[in-house]
């Protein structure tokens, strides 16, 4: 399961930077197809993936934990699942828009990281009683 949808990801980043990152013809993709193509979910599973095997090296989260966030914690959960499938949708595309994928590509490793850490990510109420691990 995805920790988000094609269309959290393109309320998050702009839709034609999204189809022409997904697509290999280099033809446009009419934007209501962006969020179902096979390409964006496979980043964001990928990206989903990835956000689990750093919740297991770091001990802090279980995946039930991310299933039950909600508000703005939930909100995090996404825009770090979208920032790390857009991240690999630039690595389809190598060479365009680097800065971009790189600021992007940044922030995500970061959170990864804190991740493995087992740092307090999401702000779950009972992880911060808990203290530290």
């Amino acid at each position: 399961m995805s920790y988000a949808t094609g269309d959290d990801l393109v309320a998050r980043y702009d839709v034609d930077l999204v189809g022409d990152l997904a697509t290999d013809d280099r033809e446009p993709l009419d934007p209501v197809a962006v969020p179902n193509h096979p390409h964006v979910a496979s980043a964001l599973a990928d990206a989903s993936g990835e956000i689990g095997a750093a919740l297991l090296s770091g001990g802090r989260y279980t995946a039930a934990d991310l299933s039950s966030l909600t508000g703005n914690s939930l909100n995090h959960l996404k825009r770090v699942t979208c920032a790390i499938a857009m991240s690999h949708l630039f690595e389809r595309r190598a060479g365009l828009h680097e800065d971009q994928a790189e600021k992007i590509a940044k922030k995500a490793r970061e959170v990864l990281t804190a991740l493995r850490r087992g740092e307090n990510v999401f702000g779950i109420p009972a992880v911060i009683d808990a203290g530290p691990i």
